[in-house]
């Protein structure tokens, strides 16, 4: 398609501009809308410095090739600035003629609510601009008769995650990580001299980072300014902070967001809460303000996911001429939404204003479903104890909790999360160390309330798992959970956890009793191998991983040579991880074994990229491979392929990059998934405490951000236990993006520049 050929109520050429507060990942989405755009045949430009550029005429077209090595990068390539002549009409005039004589009539706006009104306004004027611009003969009619309409979309970029209509902004995820980073380390610190520390985090009016880092890292007291504190609040925080000291806690966290004030509307600060627990508590307390540090930095796994996906569909909604209204693309969970723009950015506001009227039941109202329930959740495992313990009440009914299969980092915080929760609700709750051979074993333990102290940022599996199945020794197993008078059991992990409860609810059968017990599976496998889910817990920080280790790779080769890596990725036969690695790394292919690879197959991928050495720059090219791609190409054959049909010069490396991606504390995607897992599953064992004699079993997964729930018996046919993986696989479809993202699709310049490269070769072999 190219612009003479254009649908009819779509742009000719687009632009892509940032404004307002930089987050990490921006440069994310302006490679993959210039990379799109170029798909589409449009001419591309960038608009430098936001409005200000628009209006001072800073834009620059952008090539396929310009944005190669930017998907990494923090911060905005392109600039951003707050402009205050776009406010004003005269200003917004003159963005419109710099746009009309570049021949632009579509926008990519990246940024906050400010910006995406911004763009609004504008194009609710641009009809009215440009015929005042054709009366003062600055514009031809011929100039404006093509171009009536500015066609916009908008991606919201901001830290704060405090845009209305997605689940999730561009930054907001690294930010996290940022703080989440800072509190671990701190801990470490505060522990070894028994100190208080506040910690101040960004966010405005927004307590997103605050809520989350407070739930993620096991905080003490959280402010947050949806939240109010009350009259007495600091002598409640003082109350809960003394009950943590005197249960064994030799730290404590205070996480304060910048906006947080009272209910009185009085602002809260953290050199305040340092005063009080001085003088109350007598603590050496110390405030540590993050700052813009949170801003900073390469964006996380999550975010070049995000970007990159939205970047995309903003112009091919951009490109669909059946969109009659801007739209805001956004995230739930990994799936994209889209939801006009202008209601959202309205709806954002209603918000500001609530929360300046000191209106919190109406902010928290509209807050998305997650802030609400990480609210609750961080509210019950806050205390020191539950209230159940204070009250001595004798426990109603018996939790178990266990893992079976590999460990996934976020195993511990779901463990942690069922065991408070469970207390809190009056159940004894048991730890199996080991799966289904640790109760056969009696490597059984109550766990009480600081049990699990300190497990929400612990890496690995403390209770221990394996992938032993109840099969082996289904009676062994039925007598145990009658030992130790289980009525539910909570499991984490991943296939074998589905086999085993499989077989363990099949059991039911032969043994009646059986049917009393509770069950219910949470996943959690790096390779994200398992059906009726859209990600696990320990994808984020296996993919995070990756990243962090290919992005050296990248680096490693810049101005040295021409090189090609060949990176393996675990997920045994499963592809998620290569496939995924492959999109967020700016990698330029991937080999999965759901693909059958075969050697023309390989041979047609460097036939595809030669043209990336036929310059007297360094060139590097990156593939990421499944683990089990294939047992004709494992890694080293496929190097010698690489080897022999490259051109002399170019070294071919490979890295396996193994058990490291299953290594590292989980990340904040990663403990906020695990906590909602945790949260649905005791609500869910709960319900089932309401029936004495017949008690489900239930497999827990997520779908557009949501958890739903699939039965045991119908998970059944949706594994594929030939290749341990799911029958349907989702995210396949993320191929498309991979590839229309690779660089298989070419500038015209670098297309004849290849296509004479092809014919000089073919001459020489002649």
């Amino acid at each position: 398609m190219d612009s003479a050929t254009l649908m009819p109520n779509t742009p000719h050429n687009i632009a892509i501009l940032t404004s307002g507060g930089d987050a990490p990942g921006m440069n994310a989405a302006i490679r993959a809308s210039i990379r799109t755009a170029h798909h589409y045949k449009l001419k591309t430009f960038v608009i430098r410095d936001g409005y200000n550029g628009m209006i001072e005429d800073m834009i620059d077209e952008f090539k396929w090739e310009d944005c190669g090595q930017i998907l990494q990068e923090g911060g905005t390539l392109i600039g951003t600035a707050r402009s205050s002549r776009f406010r004003e009409k005269e200003g917004r005039k003159e963005a419109a003629y710099n746009l009309v004589s570049r021949g632009i009539d579509g926008l990519v706006v990246i940024g906050g609510d400010g910006t995406l009104m911004g763009a609004s306004i504008l194009s609710s004027e641009w009809t009215e601009h440009l015929e005042v611009l054709v009366r003062e003969g600055r514009l031809s009619q011929e100039q404006i008769d093509s171009r009536t309409k500015l066609h916009f979309v908008g991606l919201s970029g901001s830290i704060d995650n405090d845009m209305y209509g997605t689940d999730n902004t561009i930054g907001a995820d690294t930010a996290l990580h940022r703080i989440c980073e800072a509190i671990d380390h701190i801990a470490t610190t505060a522990s070894s001299h028994k100190r208080a520390f506040v910690m101040e985090v960004m966010g405005r009016n927004c307590g997103y980072l605050a809520l989350m880092s407070a739930v993620v890292t096991g905080a003490d007291w959280l402010v947050i300014p949806e939240d109010p504190l009350g009259e007495n609040w600091e002598e409640e925080m003082c109350s809960t902070i003394n009950n943590g000291r005197c249960s064994g806690k030799t730290c404590s966290i205070v996480v304060l967001s910048e906006g947080a004030r009272d209910k009185k509307g009085h602002p809260i600060k953290s050199d305040y809460v340092r005063e009080v627990l001085e003088k109350r508590l007598k603590l050496d307390t110390r405030v540590t303000i993050l700052g813009h540090i949170q801003r900073g930095g390469p964006p996380t796994a999550y975010d070049r996911y995000l970007a990159t996906v939205t970047g995309v569909e903003a112009v091919k909604t951009l490109m669909n001429p059946l969109v009659k209204e801007p739209q805001l693309i956004g995230m739930t969970g990994l799936q994209f939404t889209s939801v006009p723009v202008l209601p959202a950015v309205q709806e954002n506001m209603k918000i500001a204003a609530a929360a300046k009227e000191n209106n919190f039941d109406f902010v928290i109202q509209r807050k998305h479903r997650a802030f609400k329930e990480n609210l609750r959740l961080y509210n019950v495992l806050k205390d020191s104890m539950p209230p159940q313990m204070k009250t001595n009440e004798k426990p109603k009914f018996t939790v178990a909790v266990t893992s079976v299969g590999a460990p996934a980092p976020g195993m511990n915080t779901f463990f942690r999360a069922v065991t408070r929760l469970s207390l809190s609700e009056g159940y004894r709750v048991l730890a199996i160390k080991g799966g289904f051979l640790g109760l056969i074993e009696d490597s059984v333990e109550e766990f009480g309330w600081m049990s699990v102290n300190g497990w929400a940022p612990l890496g690995g599996c403390t209770l221990g798992t394996n992938r032993d199945l109840p099969s082996e020794n289904m009676k062994k197993v039925v007598e145990q959970i009658e030992k130790y008078k289980i009525d539910a059991m909570i499991f984490v992990g991943g296939f074998e956890a589905y086999h085993g409860v499989a077989q363990l609810y099949k059991a039911r059968d032969m043994f009646p009793q059986l049917r009393k017990l509770a069950v219910v599976v949470a996943p959690a496998t790096i390779s994200n191998n398992l059906p009726a889910t859209d990600y696990s817990i320990g994808i984020d920080r296996a993919l995070n991983n990756l990243v962090d280790a290919t992005d050296k790779i990248k680096q490693s080769s810049i101005g040295y040579c021409d090189r090609i890596f060949l990176v393996q990725v675990m997920g045994g036969y499963c592809g998620f991880q290569a496939l995924m690695g492959s999109l967020i790394s700016g990698a330029e292919g991937y080999f999965l074994h759901e693909d059958e690879i075969r050697l023309k197959n390989i041979i047609e991928y460097l036939d595809d990229f030669k043209y990336r050495f036929n310059s007297k720059d360094p060139k590097l090219s990156l593939f990421v491979i499944n683990e089990k791609t294939s047992e004709y190409y494992p890694l080293h054959v496929m190097q010698k392929i690489f080897d022999r049909e490259t051109e002399d010069g170019i070294a071919v490396r490979t890295s396996e990059l193994g058990s490291i991606q299953h290594g590292g504390n989980p990340t904040p995607f990663d403990r906020i998934t695990a906590g909602a897992f945790a949260l649905e599953a005791v609500t869910f064992v709960s319900k089932q405490f309401e029936q004495s004699e017949h008690r489900n079993g239930t497999i827990m997964g997520t779908r557009k951000g949501e958890i739903f729930h699939t039965s045991i018996p119908d998970i059944l046919p949706q594994m594929d236990f030939t290749f341990r993986r799911p029958v349907y696989e989702w995210w396949m479809r993320l191929k498309t993006y991979a590839r229309l993202l690779s660089q298989k699709d070419l500038s015209e310049e670098l297309r004849k520049e290849y296509l004479q490269y092809r014919s000089n070769e073919t001459c020489s072999h002649k």
